[in-house]
């Protein structure tokens, strides 16, 4: 069959969405199947498909932005028109050669809900709530009246997203209790599908050395993610100011870029913490970096199910991370991980501070995080599973 994986989201990227699109296209062309990646390129002011290099821009459809004042506030006249503009240029990918579209996010979904050949299928997996993370980002607290009529939109755009699709895969019950619960999506719309992970090739990028190599004598604390307020990384460094002054045996790398990298890196170097703490960007070594850490810290506000935690339990990599979202669901607190409350610097230090301190301790959380991951993480039964619903999916659209 042929497939489009179409994600509202820039491609490609550093993040979870883009190694998933990535690993599960190499699954589905190693069975025999054709398969397409489109979302937006760099900086959204085009949108791309990786195989067949195609690029369509906004000055090609002479695409004229709506203003803001069309809109509740310029918040959602951004999504608005960037919504608009994929709309237009996905309808120019000549959608009946695609036997299924597998969109990768609420916004994909919602657009190709509206747009999808009739004989062509649609599933959607859904990473996380985007009205969730929106909201929590611009209107957190607020009671005006633009920011309730923001609010609502948001909600409504997720629950359309949500229901757009033959069905709705999430990862973990967390996701299928907010959409159906706080978003009125039908239960019978939603599956729960883990996701797979390519453990083999991982452990083979594992194997290529880093050029960066942690000092014998530390202990190598490691974050990979956005650069942002959301992903908690400003309660990770005041957690390793307060642990500053009772250890020095670490040292704390930092990967991934975000809006707001140059005021963490700031941020850094007015707490004199330079000297332990080092911002190393966008990196394709992580596996790499994994087999040197110590620890894998994740504070984020909110979560699905990330990425990086599942790559350092395939590392047999300590994680801690925030109780958020459905990050419980992915480890037992003490066993193969440690949970810590969101937002909560003092608490993040100190487990930081124990783990660190208990080198057994921390070993075996990894080893049995490993073990389970091995074993939880099989992408070829993800594949098969994924493959029956697309078969189901296309028997439904050609009835």
């Amino acid at each position: 069959m042929k497939i489009l994986l179409a994600t509202f989201w820039e491609i490609p990227h550093l993040g979870g969405v883009w190694n998933y699109m990535n690993q599960l296209k190499k699954k589905l062309e190693y069975r025999g199947h054709e398969v397409e990646i489109g979302g937006y390129g760099k900086k959204a002011n085009h949108i791309c498909f990786i195989s067949s290099g195609r690029v369509i821009k906004k000055t090609e459809l002479s695409f004229i932005p709506k203003p803001v004042h069309h809109y509740i506030d310029p918040i959602v006249a951004f999504y608005e028109n960037q919504i608009d503009f994929y709309r237009e240029a996905m309808k120019q990918m000549e959608l009946e050669q695609f036997d299924l579209i597998h969109t990768q996010d609420v916004l994909s979904s919602y657009v190709f809900g509206q747009i999808k050949p009739s004989k062509s299928a649609h599933i959607a997996t859904l990473h996380g709530c985007v009205a969730e993370e929106i909201k929590k980002s611009f209107y957190h607290g607020k009671q005006d009246r633009v920011s309730i009529l923001a609010s609502q939109y948001l909600d409504q755009l997720e629950h359309n997203g949500a229901s757009a699709a033959y069905k709705t895969v999430l990862a973990n019950q967390w996701m299928i209790s907010k959409l159906c619960s706080e978003y009125g999506v039908d239960t019978k719309q939603v599956k729960k599908r883990h996701y797979g992970y390519d453990i083999e090739r991982f452990k083979e990028m594992q194997l290529i050395p880093s050029q960066l190599i942690k000092p014998l004598d530390k202990k190598l604390i490691l974050y990979s993610g956005r650069l942002n307020d959301f992903k908690g990384v400003p309660y990770l460094i005041q957690a390793l100011n307060d642990l500053k002054p009772m250890r020095n045996d670490w040292i704390c790398w930092i990967a991934g870029d975000g809006p707001q990298s140059e005021e963490y890196k700031q941020r850094v170097s007015k707490m004199n913490l330079g000297d332990v703490i080092q911002f190393i960007g966008n990196r394709a070594d992580i596996p790499s970096l994994l087999s040197q850490a110590d620890l894998l810290i994740h504070p984020s506000l909110l979560d699905n199910q990330p990425l990086s935690i599942i790559e350092a339990q395939i590392s047999g990599t300590a994680v801690i991370a925030s109780e958020v979202g459905g990050v419980p669901e992915m480890m037992e607190h003490g066993m193969t991980g440690v949970l810590v409350p969101p937002a909560n610097a003092e608490a993040l230090c100190e487990h930081i501070a124990y783990l660190l301190e208990h080198d057994d301790y921390r070993n075996n959380v990894g080893i049995r995080a490993q073990e389970w991951a091995n074993q939880h993480w099989d992408p070829e039964a993800e594949a098969e599973d994924l493959l029956s619903l697309y078969t189901e999916a296309i028997e439904a659209a050609h009835k």
